[in-house]
């Protein structure tokens, strides 16, 4: 009986172990970029985290941009909010996978912050003054890595 147990409760954790790495996020998100800092490189800095994900923008002091996309998932957008609002930021979710915002950043700090439920992957299209933002404006997880190109995937 006692080795039933063991053998059982192994299967569990390795189960839960499987089950967890399924759901994780690709390990290029993960953790806030170490380049990121109010009044640093100007764009878009996007990453995952124990609070879910983040996409940040900032700009040098004296730059105005206005940062404008559309982020798409299979699953469905929760617990949205603005990182430091002001009264020209907005982000809306349209139906369940899709949501638009719309940033005004100088040097200090706007965003969104966000969880993705049931989802498998997120499509991000970013805009930076009207235009497709460059990649080498676009800052991914703890080490800043660029994506290939604009729009991109990530994926879990």
């Amino acid at each position: 009986m006692k080795r039933t147990l063991i053998a059982v409760a192994g299967a569990a954790v390795a189960l839960l172990t499987l089950a967890s790495s399924a759901f994780a996020w690709q390990s290029r998100i993960e953790g806030m970029p170490r380049s990121f800092e109010a009044g640093g490189a100007g764009g878009y800095y996007f990453w995952h985290d124990d609070n879910g994900l983040h996409l940040w923008t900032t700009d040098p002091e004296g730059v105005e941009s206005h940062y404008t996309g559309t982020i798409t998932t299979d699953g469905a957008f929760e617990d949205l909010s603005l990182e430091h609002p002001e009264s020209d930021d907005s982000a809306t979710t349209n139906g369940a996978g899709t949501l638009t915002f719309d940033l005004h950043t100088f040097s200090g700090i706007d965003g969104l912050n966000f969880k993705v439920h049931g989802g498998t992957k997120v499509r991000l299209d970013l805009h930076r003054d009207g235009h497709q933002t460059g990649v080498d404006h676009i800052f991914l997880g703890v080490y800043s890595v660029h994506p290939d190109h604009d729009p991109f995937t990530v994926t879990r």
